[in-house]
């Protein structure tokens, strides 16, 4: 028995990649632009370690993606072709000891007259042959709405306390005027719909442990902008 834990525990190291690299955000958000303009998520990536880091991306849209949207990344290399789900692995994004650096991009084209809410994926990955998975980035598409073609403009803040919650419990701090609370899951899905409360608390006690996306509407039913923040269920 033992040999056989010792053996499954060396298949995860092998499979997993450890890295000094965080993403900013680490989870994204954009809308879907009815006049077909560029949508853009641009990434803060640091090297927190004290040696060079290497990385390599692959996309993945899920099966539900409208064709006629375009998607492109940009990385620390050159701009890839419309839709490419994976990087050249002969082009590593190389980052140095205590470096940041702001070029990685994800970009939605020609997404107007759609009413969509779906979520990709792009997956982190340490080495060239995309077996050693770092981080997977979820991006939301549609869960959010915006005024502004770009995600760090025009955004509400708020805070989800305490998180990750362990009560089945969260609370909602902000200023932000705001009517209805909606939570997600990582593909999108909405698993809780609450309305405003005066103490601002609100129940997930019915939700297995994971990732949520919590989302805050005006009176409209419309996303305010950039007001999503993660939950984790634990």
């Amino acid at each position: 028995m033992k040999k056989i834990c010792t053996f499954l525990f060396l298949v995860f190291l092998a499979t997993t990649g450890k890295s000094q690299l965080t993403f900013s955000p680490d989870t994204g958000c954009i809308h879907i632009d009815t006049l077909g303009v560029i949508d853009t998520l641009k990434f803060t990536i640091t090297n927190n370690g004290t040696a060079e880091e290497l990385f390599f991306w692959k996309l993945d849209v899920g099966k539900n993606f409208p064709a006629q949207w375009k998607t492109q990344i940009c990385d620390f290399n050159l701009c890839y072709a419309y839709n490419a789900k994976q990087q050249s692995p002969n082009q590593p994004n190389r980052l140095k000891a205590g470096e940041t650096n702001k070029s990685f991009s994800f970009y939605l084209i020609d997404s107007f007259n759609f009413t969509f809410l779906d979520t990709v994926f792009i997956n982190i990955y340490k080495d060239k042959t995309f077996t050693q998975l770092i981080k997977t980035i979820p991006i939301i598409i549609g869960g959010c709405y915006q005024t502004s073609t770009t995600s760090d403009q025009g955004y509400f803040s708020f805070s989800v306390y305490p998180n990750p919650t362990n009560n089945g419990k969260f609370r909602i701090l902000t200023d932000a005027d705001y009517e209805d609370v909606w939570v997600r899951d990582v593909t999108g899905k909405i698993v809780g719909k609450f309305r405003k409360n005066p103490s601002n608390d609100y129940d997930v006690g019915l939700l297995t442990k994971g990732l949520y996306i919590v989302q805050l509407l005006n009176s409209e039913g419309s996303a305010l902008p950039g007001a999503s923040q993660k939950l984790v269920v634990e």
